[in-house]
This record gives C-alpha cells, sequence and structure tokens, in this order.
C-alpha cells in the first residue's frame, strides 16, 4: 500500500514504518495534487511523529499548493488540528502564515472562520504579528541613511527573538491544577508555560519578542514587570524565575537602546511594557486579520458623521423649543427624538461590527455610547460578549446581571444571558456557579415552550457552550 492510501486511511502507524523503509514514498502526489502531508493535515488524529518524519524527508512539502491551491497550513488549520503540529508546519515554511487561498484567505482568517479553538487562533495571530513586526522594521532598516545603518542591526538582528515555542503542559505551571472541562489551559507570550486563566489575567507588550501589543502573560512573567500587580506566593515561582529574569533583561536592553526608542517609536504603542490602557487601544485598534486598516478608517469617519448629526439635531430640537410659546403639559410622556435612537443602534450595529472584525477595544467605546444613549438589554449582551472576547471578564459578568435584571421574565432573551453569564464563570474558574447558570438557562428553556420544542431549545442553550 502507498504512503498516499495510508494517509487517506488515518493508518499512521504504518505510514511511519513506511516512511522510514521508503524515504522517497513522502514525495507521492495522487491526481488532485496532495501529497502525504497534504492528507495527514486532513485528520486531527495525526501523530507529531509522522508529520515530523514528513517534513524531514520532504521539506518542500510545507510549501507545496495541492490542485486547490491550499497549503498543508490551511488544510491543518480548517481540520483543527493540535497547536504543536501547526508549529511544525510554521516551522518548515513560516511564509505560509501570509499566503491565500484561492477565496483569499489566509490561515488566520480562516481560524475565525472555522472558529477554531482559541489557542490554536492566538498561535496563527502571535507568529502573524511578529513576521509583520520584523517586514514594518526591514523595510525601516531599508530607507535609512548609511549613518544609522549599523544602529538598526540590533533591531532586525538579535535584538527580536521570536515568540517561544508553547508547551502543552497538562497542569498550570504556577499552581498545578489539572486542566479540564471547567480548568482551561492558556499559554503565557513571553516564556510559553501552560497556565490556567487565574494565573494568566496579566497583559503586557513584549517587544523583544517582536510582540508590540498586549499580550496574555503568566503570573511569573507578569510580576517580574509589573513590581505593583498582583503577586503570587513565592514557593510557586521558583521554577520559573530564572526564564523570567532572563526576559525582564532582554526587554530592559532592549529598551535601554537609543537606537531602539528612536527606530521603534513609529511602531511601538509605547516605549515602555505597562498595563492595559483603553484610551490608547482606542486610538490604535488592534488588527486580527491582514486586512486594511481602511474599513476601519471608514467606520471612525462614519462615526464622527454622526456624533455631529447628533449635535445638529440637539440643535435644531433646542431652537424649536425655543421658538415655541407654549410649554408641553406636564402629563405630556417624555420622548426620545427618534433621531437620536437611530443614531444609538447605529453605534451598536458599528460596535458589533467592529467586534467582528477583532477590534474589541473600539468595539467596546462605541457599544458604550450606544448605552449612554439607550439602556438596551441586547446592546448589553453585546458588549458582554465583547468584554468577554478581551479577556475583562469582571466586566462582562457585570454587564450581564445588569442586562438579565432589566429584562422581563418572559423576555426570550434572557436564555443566551444565563448561557453567556454561564460561560463567563466557567472562564473565571468558577465552576460551581456556572453550572448553577447553565441550570438556569436551561430552567427558563423549560418553561418557555411546549414539549415539542424542548430538544431544540436545549439544543440551541448547550450549542455556544
Amino acid at each position: 500500500m502507498s504512503a498516499i492510501d495510508l494517509a487517506e486511511r488515518s493508518e499512521w502507524a504504518a505510514l511511519n514504518a513506511l516512511l522510514l523503509d521508503e524515504p522517497h514514498s513522502a514525495e507521492e502526489v495522487d491526481d488532485y495534487g496532495m501529497l502525504p502531508l497534504h492528507w495527514a493535515c486532513t485528520d486531527a488524529t495525526v501523530t507529531l511523529d509522522v508529520v515530523e518524519t514528513l517534513l524531514a524527508l520532504h521539506p518542500a512539502a510545507a510549501r507545496t499548493p495541492n490542485a486547490a491551491g491550499l497549503l498543508p497550513l490551511h488544510i491543518a488549520v480548517k481540520a483543527e488540528i493540535d497547536v504543536p503540529i501547526i508549529e511544525l508546519l510554521l516551522a518548515a515554511f513560516p511564509a505560509a502564515l501570509d499566503a491565500r487561498t484561492p477565496h483569499g484567505e489566509t490561515p488566520g482568517d480562516l481560524g475565525r472562520k472555522y472558529e477554531s479553538p482559541p489557542e490554536l487562533c492566538a498561535l496563527l495571530q502571535i507568529e502573524y504579528d511578529y513576521r509583520r513586526r520584523l517586514s514594518v522594521e526591514s523595510s525601516l532598516s531599508k530607507s535609512r541613511s548609511s549613518s544609522i545603518s549599523s544602529n538598526l542591526s540590533f533591531v532586525s538582528g538579535t535584538g527580536i527573538q521570536g515568540p517561544p515555542r508553547w508547551q502543552h503542559g497538562t497542569v498550570c505551571h504556577v499552581c498545578q491544577a489539572k486542566f479540564g472541562p471547567f480548568r482551561s489551559r492558556h499559554h503565557c507570550r513571553g516564556c510559553g508555560v501552560s497556565v490556567c486563566n487565574a494565573h494568566s489575567r496579566g497583559r503586557m507588550a513584549l517587544p523583544h519578542l517582536g510582540l508590540p501589543t498586549l499580550q496574555r502573560v503568566c503570573a511569573a512573567c507578569y510580576e517580574e514587570f509589573n513590581p505593583e500587580g498582583p503577586r503570587v506566593s513565592a514557593s510557586t515561582l521558583t521554577s520559573s524565575r530564572t526564564s523570567q529574569r532572563r526576559l525582564r533583561a532582554q526587554t530592559e536592553d532592549f529598551l535601554k537602546s537609543g537606537a531602539a526608542a528612536s527606530l521603534m517609536s513609529p511602531v511601538l504603542p509605547q516605549k515602555t511594557v505597562r498595563l492595559h490602557d483603553p484610551a490608547a487601544d482606542m486610538s490604535r485598534p488592534s488588527r486580527t486579520s491582514s486586512e486594511s486598516s481602511h474599513d476601519i478608517d471608514l467606520l471612525q469617519e462614519s462615526i464622527q458623521t454622526l456624533n455631529r448629526t447628533k449635535a445638529l439635531l440637539q440643535e435644531q430640537v433646542a431652537a424649536q423649543h425655543r421658538r415655541s410659546r407654549a410649554a408641553p403639559p406636564a402629563d405630556w410622556p417624555q420622548t426620545t427624538p427618534e433621531s437620536v435612537l437611530d443614531v444609538a443602534q447605529t453605534q451598536h450595529l458599528l460596535g458589533v461590527a467592529l467586534a467582528d472584525k477583532g477590534s474589541h477595544a473600539t468595539a467596546i467605546l462605541e457599544l458604550r455610547k450606544s448605552l449612554a444613549m439607550k439602556t438596551n438589554p441586547t446592546v448589553m449582551y453585546d458588549l458582554a460578549k465583547t468584554l468577554h472576547a478581551s479577556g475583562d471578564l469582571d466586566g462582562a459578568e457585570a454587564v450581564l446581571r445588569e442586562a438579565l435584571t432589566l429584562c422581563p421574565d418572559n423576555d426570550a432573551s434572557k436564555q443566551k444571558m444565563y448561557t453567556m453569564l454561564g460561560k463567563v464563570l466557567y472562564a473565571k474558574g468558577d465552576s460551581d456557579a456556572a453550572i448553577e447558570i447553565f441550570q438556569q438557562a436551561l430552567s427558563f428553556l423549560s418553561h418557555g415552550g411546549d414539549e415539542s420544542s424542548d430538544d431544540e431549545a436545549v439544543g440551541s442553550a448547550t450549542a455556544e457552550f
């Protein structure tokens, strides 16, 4: 049986044995332009050993598209292959991050389109940011005069390292708690260790790794870079002190370099590593895809136009009241001009659109503006979803609980709010409270319709979780 046949059948042990006996079989190709590596990337059960062997015997396979124009990385992302295998494919052909499918989608776009696991999406985004950062600095180095070209070598050479490879541990590196259904595994972008949510709430920029935007870091890295931040016991941090001191020294050397400070100022949002600043994010929306920022600029212009229109309408309403000689009766209901309500709705839609593009900070700003004009539980739900996606779990919980108090008991939207609140509590590590909230969501559904629709309702409640 050929290597293609074994890969199609997902017989990984037999395929690995064949590759070791007949190395040339790694270069077999079928009528669809599929190499054994392509077929291996279609199945999430593929083993790391098989992919390593295929890449070692035929390195060019990682950059070879099939007849449909798809690289192995494109296929692997769609199949939700394990992160260690994705890292192997990226190491073999880093330029695959920028490669587009015939439909114009990058691997990162595919990850978001197919709602890949957050761990996989985060890896693709970090690697993409790193490559884009080096590309920008390479362009800067070419445009500089020869008098400063020697200073730039620190930035484009040994000064910036690639992000560390993630360690896929089964327990939290800090508290040693085992990962499971109610304890998610995250990874520190600074040192690569596996940590739980409780010990990875810090966010900071890591310029020495080519990551100028805010990244998730473990409690040890966060304490090293932010002495005034939350701390953990000394006994739990002993095992990671050495790597954290090394990272801190590298970052301080990088930030103290005069050449780095002068050359990186157009690229870095700040010159020092600091805590999350919402105001800075609002003025500099983060990008989560390789698209141009032109569409975001258009949205910002639309928001400014709406604000100017709102101010003009308010002036017209005030002038109309001044011209009116008779005041309205005291028992008249207080109404809001329809035009103002339209502005609130438009800002709501803009906030949702920005959130879909990954510009969470700007989306949160617009959704809060909409709520400032008119309290709307639907807007509050979308705001909570965006806060949850940005990592502000406490803020998301507070908004959801307030929205639940505003909704009538018979409001069908309460079910999705309960479900979202359960997800937030689960992400915070409060499994008991999360289970209780999910039970409330199912209980709410059981009173909302007849028995014939119960199965569909329960399915919709748990599908998102």
